[in-house]
């Protein structure tokens, strides 16, 4: 009855013309591109996609003027909450030994994530607390931080690329996740931070505040600000029932608003906006 597009390929809008005849549904994962990541072929065919589809699906509220600009009909778009990974393996995490830090940084290192900021807050934080920890666990070009790596002390490098699989335990073995981006859509880290109820650290930037809200499901700074970086750091370091309230937050804050059912609704009820009414109404 419809088709369902949940990541963008070039070859999307050739499939739905050849298929125009079914409804198309369509997940944008970034309406507006990350900085450095602008491609026009690419824009050029995902627009096309966006175009040729009779709904869309967003994971960011704040990014719907950003659709509406490329041509999405704002009837025909959903926002979803961007959910935990079902088929991630339950016992991944009791299968790796991971040796505990205080931060974790993991995912792709790429400039937008913000990576410089979050050296330069650990070495403010490191000034005062010797003994701190940091991990940054990802694959990606370190070589624009080796001055700051150089000089500082505690960081446990992983520059390979982590399997989803295992992220939960890399953020099981830590005390905070650090999100210091400069640019976001949504981060796929948070609901996995959620799944094991681990306290967030991110900034105010893209839909970061719609999955984070300050001081009660996790803690929000300011982006490329390395000294309210710092203090946030330094202060969840300390407060250890700060660091499980907030974290406790999350993951109920997921298991009940942000789980499988409400995505599931929020599609549905774009189909049944679609598609004719006695097609939809068996659909349904």
């Amino acid at each position: 009855d419809v088709l369902i597009f949940p990541m963008f390929h070039p070859w999307n809008p050739l499939l739905q013309a050849e298929l125009k005849d079914i409804p198309a549904i369509v997940f944008v994962h970034d309406p507006l591109p990350h900085p450095g990541f602008g491609n026009r072929l690419l824009r050029y065919w995902e627009d096309r996609s966006l175009h040729l589809a009779a709904g869309l699906v967003v994971f960011s509220e704040s990014f719907l003027p950003a659709i509406a600009a490329r041509g999405g009909k704002p009837e025909n778009t959903r926002v979803v909450p961007l959910p935990v990974n079902a088929s991630l393996p339950a016992d991944r995490a009791e299968e790796l030994s991971i040796e505990p830090v205080d931060f974790l940084f993991i995912g792709r290192i790429t400039s937008y994530k913000g990576l410089e900021v979050l050296l330069k807050a650990f070495e403010q934080v490191s000034a005062q607390r010797t003994s701190a920890t940091l991990r940054i666990a990802g694959r990606g070009d370190l070589r624009p931080y080796q001055e700051l790596l150089r000089k500082l002390p505690n960081i446990d490098l992983c520059n390979i690329w982590i399997d989803e699989g295992a992220i939960p335990a890399y953020i099981r073995a830590s005390k905070v996740v650090v999100l210091p981006y400069t640019s976001a859509t949504q981060s796929g880290i948070v609901p996995l931070a959620a799944s094991v109820g681990a306290a967030v650290l991110a900034t105010r930037t893209g839909g970061l505040p719609e999955q984070i809200e300050h001081g009660v499901n996790g803690w929000l700074v300011e982006p490329n600000n390395a000294e309210q970086l710092s203090a946030a750091m330094l202060r969840l370091l300390d407060d250890a029932p700060l660091r499980t309230e907030i974290g406790t937050a999350l993951n109920q804050e997921y298991a009940n608003k942000r789980n499988w059912k409400h995505v599931a609704q929020g599609l549905m009820e774009l189909i049944g906006n679609i598609l004719p009414s006695d097609q939809s109404g068996g659909a349904l």
